[in-house]
C-alpha cells in the first residue's frame, strides 16, 4: 500500500466524468415504411448509388421480420441505352420489375416526382428524384416513345441545363448550346435568320433611342 508523505494531503484520483451528467441515449425512432412509399436501398458495391423502388406490398417472414416488395425504378446508366446528355442528374425511370426484400436494407424514404412537380421545387436535396418514363428492361423501350426537344441539339428537357428563349420565335435553347451565358443582360435571337433580321431590327431602334 502506498503511503503519503506526512504533512502533503494524498490526491485521490479523480473519478471520470465526475459531476458531469450523462445524456441519455437517444434511441433511434425505426423507420416507418408504408405501401405507396419511394424508399432508397443499400446497393452491392459502396461505389455504387443506393437503388430506388416503390413500397407495393409488405408481410413478415417466419421469423417475424418485415419484408417489402418493391417496384424498381431504373438509373439512366442501367438502361440499355445507357445514361445520354438529356438524361438529368436525379432522373429514374420506373418498370415493373419488383420483388421482395428486407425492411433491414432500407436506408430511408426518398421522393420521386414527376418532371412538373420536380421543376416547382424550391430546394432539392439528395432525396428527391423525379420520374418522366416507363422503362421495359426486357425490351428496352420507353413509355412515352415521344417527346417535346429543343435547341439545336434537338434533345428533350433537361432541368440541370440552363435554357434562354428566343426573343422573336420564343423557341427555347440550351445556354451552353448557343453561347449564351445564363446571367447575361438583355434579348437572345437564335440563329434563324428571320430571328436575326428581328434582332438587327431591334438593334436599329435602340441606335436611334
Amino acid at each position: 500500500m502506498t503511503r503519503a508523505r506526512v504533512g502533503k494531503k494524498q490526491k485521490k484520483t479523480p473519478l471520470k466524468n465526475a459531476g458531469v451528467k450523462r445524456k441519455a441515449r437517444k434511441r433511434k425512432t425505426p423507420l416507418k415504411v408504408e405501401v405507396g412509399d419511394n424508399v432508397m436501398v443499400k446497393s452491392g458495391s459502396p461505389d455504387e448509388p443506393s437503388y430506388v423502388g416503390l413500397v407495393v406490398d409488405h408481410r413478415k417472414d417466419k421469423l417475424g421480420n418485415k419484408q417489402l416488395k418493391l417496384q424498381w425504378y431504373y438509373r439512366p446508366e442501367d438502361s440499355r441505352a445507357g445514361r445520354q446528355a438529356w438524361h438529368g442528374e436525379k432522373e429514374l425511370f420506373a418498370s415493373h420489375v419488383c420483388d421482395w426484400n428486407s425492411m433491414a436494407c432500407v436506408e430511408s424514404t426518398c421522393n420521386v416526382h414527376t418532371l412538373e412537380e420536380y421543376e416547382d421545387l424550391d430546394y432539392v436535396d439528395d432525396m428527391d428524384f423525379y420520374n418522366r418514363f416507363n422503362y421495359d428492361p426486357k425490351s428496352g423501350n420507353f413509355r412515352p416513345d415521344v417527346v417535346p426537344v429543343y435547341c439545336e441539339c434537338e434533345h428533350p428537357f433537361n432541368p440541370d441545363r440552363d435554357m434562354v428563349m428566343c426573343e422573336y420565335c420564343q423557341e427555347w435553347f440550351h445556354c451552353d448550346c448557343v453561347n449564351w451565358a445564363p446571367e447575361a443582360e438583355g434579348n437572345f435571337y437564335c440563329r434563324d435568320p428571320d430571328c436575326q433580321r428581328a434582332k438587327k431590327k431591334a438593334d436599329s431602334k435602340k441606335k436611334k433611342k
